[in-house]
């Protein structure tokens, strides 16, 4: 069990680390943090990917806000 808890803290953390780069549009930590296959979906449901986020994220086009909920 915990190696499953060290697991699921480590992911957390690389997601909070992802969330905090895409606030501050930090593209040096993306690049490290997101992988080759990413994709993503906003709300207006467009898709980005890893080729297409920095470019938006440069032009203002892309910006990223985090909402933390807890389910229990």
């Amino acid at each position: 069990m915990a190696s499953a808890d060290s697991a699921e803290a480590e992911a957390r953390h690389a997601e909070m680390a992802r969330d905090a780069a895409l606030v501050k549009g930090d593209l040096p930590v993306l690049e490290k943090l997101i992988g080759e296959g990413f994709t993503g979906r906003d709300i207006a449901g467009r898709y980005d990917t890893k080729a297409s986020c920095p470019g938006a994220i440069r032009s203002g086009q892309l910006r990223h806000d985090v909402e933390r909920r807890t389910v229990r």
